[in-house]
């Protein structure tokens, strides 16, 4: 399965823009509302999740 969820940013190690843009989404995440965050979509639990969600769907 390919992680749609993949991004690239092209900056060296260290690099500031790569420091703000981390403290930008870490912020998403601790204030609902202000930005899309940042999840892993392959934890085992949301997989689980998605695959009964697909189950069900496919029997409607």
């Amino acid at each position: 399965m390919p992680k749609e969820s993949h991004f690239q940013i092209d900056y060296g190690p260290g690099a500031r823009e790569v420091k703000d843009l981390a403290a930008t989404i870490r912020g998403w995440n601790e204030t609902p509302g202000a930005g899309a965050g940042a999840v892993n979509a392959f934890e085992a639990g949301r997989r689980r999740a998605a695959e009964a969600m697909e189950k069900r769907q496919k029997q409607d």
